[in-house]
């Protein structure tokens, strides 16, 4: 569904993950795991943010070519950092 105008990240933006995150198929963490991202792996965002009661989920892409949702907030502290 592509980001939402004025939101933290732009499309495409790449983003350096800042700690250990499981990459889910779909914005909850009802959906399956698909693949374990690491500290200093580096993703695009393809869409979001998809905010729920404790997670800011964001579609990414790995270097890898893995698409996915991450939690690139979880209880209001950041996930991910610029690069």
């Amino acid at each position: 569904s592509g980001v939402v105008e004025n939101s933290e990240y732009s499309p495409g933006q790449q983003l350096l993950m800042t700690r250990t995150l499981n990459l889910r198929e779909g914005p909850s963490t009802d959906y399956p795991i698909i693949w374990r991202l690491e500290i200093g792996d580096y993703i695009a965002i393809l869409a979001g943010p998809h905010p729920d009661s404790r997670y800011e989920w964001w579609q990414v892409q790995t270097a890898g070519n893995i698409v996915g949702w991450i939690a690139g907030v979880i209880d209001g502290v950041p996930t991910v950092g610029s690069i």
